[in-house]
């Protein structure tokens, strides 16, 4: 059993977190690991598999800059569900990273994400905690999509890219 916490989800702006979120797979796609770590929150924490975590938005910047010099090619973000209140949001969905590595073979990783939004004191929503997890084991994609429900995922990045051994 779940212990709850007595309040109802309220309306959030999810326009804002709507763009906050587009504005992050833009930046990505244009190779701009700043401008994407530019929706999170200064102090924000960012949890990646198999990874230690990353504190703060330049820790995070660091981390988008080694998954764009390792191929990362874009994102796409679907949306599940928002919801919250009091300040604070949270966001559940499915990801797609989309990698051209340097060996030229295309791979897809897929899986589920969940953003922790938090609303600043200028009114601006940012992400205060992201986590997320692929669906399935790394595996190299010959190009074709995995079917619905699996993944074809990234291979663990060269050691000597400071990317840990997951984006």
């Amino acid at each position: 059993m779940f212990a709850r916490c007595g309040c109802e989800p309220r309306t959030v702006d999810d326009g804002a977190i709507a763009r906050a979120r587009e504005d992050f797979v833009e930046a990505l796609r244009a190779g701009d690991a700043t401008a994407a770590s530019a929706v999170y929150a200064a102090d924000a924490k960012l949890l990646a598999p198999w990874a230690d975590v990353f504190a703060g938005r330049e820790a995070i910047a660091a981390f988008w800059r080694a998954g764009l010099d390792a191929g990362i090619a874009g994102i796409e973000l679907e949306e599940l569900t928002v919801a919250g209140g009091e300040g604070l949001a949270w966001e559940i969905g499915r990801y797609a990273l989309h990698l051209e590595p340097a060996d030229g073979r295309p791979v897809v990783d897929r899986g589920k994400y969940l953003v922790v939004h938090e609303l600043q004191k200028d009114g601006s929503w940012r992400w205060a905690v992201e986590m997320f997890n692929p669906d399935a084991p790394p595996a190299r994609s010959s190009g074709v999509e995995a079917p619905t429900g699996s993944l074809s995922a990234a291979t663990p990045p060269p050691s000597d890219s400071g990317l840990p051994a997951r984006l």
